[in-house]
C-alpha cells in the first residue's frame, strides 16, 4: 500500500472517532453526573470524560483533578463510571464488557447508608438490563445489603464470613 492510502485511511479513522466521540461522551457525562449524585457525590456540578477516560470533575465551581477528590467520591464516581460506560455502550452497541465486575469492600470509604444502598441498587439494576453481567461484590455492611437482594444472591449475612 502507498503511503497516501495508509495516510487517507488513518485520517478517515480519526474522524469517524471524533464524530463518535462527540456524539457519546456528552451522553456518557450525563449518567456519570447522574450516578454520582446518587451515590453521595456533594457538590458535582459537571463531569467530563475524555477519550482516555480519565474523568473531570467540577464541584462547587472548582475544576477538581480526579486523584484530588476525597477516597469515597473517587470510588463512587469509578463505580458511576463504569455502570454509565456499561449502560450507554449497550444502548449504544458498543459495549465490549467481559461480564464480571468486582468490587473490593464496597462502603469501605465512608459510604453513608443512603449512598450505599442506592450505588447497591444500581448494581442490581444494571445486572437486570444486562443479564450476561456478573457483580460480585463485598461489603462489612450486610445491613445494606439485605432487604435490597434476593436471599439467593446474598452468599453471608450479619455475622458470618464466608471464609
Amino acid at each position: 500500500m502507498s503511503r497516501q492510502v495508509i495516510t487517507a485511511v488513518r485520517m478517515e479513522v480519526q474522524h469517524v472517532v471524533e464524530q463518535t466521540a462527540k456524539r457519546l461522551l456528552p451522553e456518557l457525562d450525563k449518567e456519570i453526573i447522574a450516578l454520582s449524585r446518587r451515590f453521595g457525590v456533594q457538590n458535582l456540578d459537571s463531569v467530563r470524560l475524555d477519550r482516555a477516560c480519565r474523568v473531570n470533575a467540577v464541584k462547587a465551581g472548582q475544576l477538581t483533578r480526579f486523584k484530588d477528590l476525597s477516597r469515597s467520591d473517587r470510588l463512587r464516581m469509578r463505580i458511576a463510571t463504569v455502570i454509565a460506560l456499561l449502560r450507554v455502550g449497550t444502548a449504544r452497541g458498543v459495549t465490549s464488557h467481559p461480564g464480571l465486575l468486582f468490587i473490593d469492600s464496597l462502603a469501605a470509604e465512608e459510604l453513608k447508608a443512603e449512598p450505599a444502598r442506592n450505588l447497591i441498587k444500581e448494581l442490581h439494576k444494571i445486572t437486570q438490563e444486562l443479564p450476561h453481567l456478573q457483580v460480585v461484590f463485598t461489603t462489612a455492611h450486610p445491613e445494606f445489603v439485605t432487604d435490597l437482594l434476593p436471599d439467593h444472591q446474598i452468599i453471608t449475612a450479619e455475622g458470618e464470613h464466608l471464609f
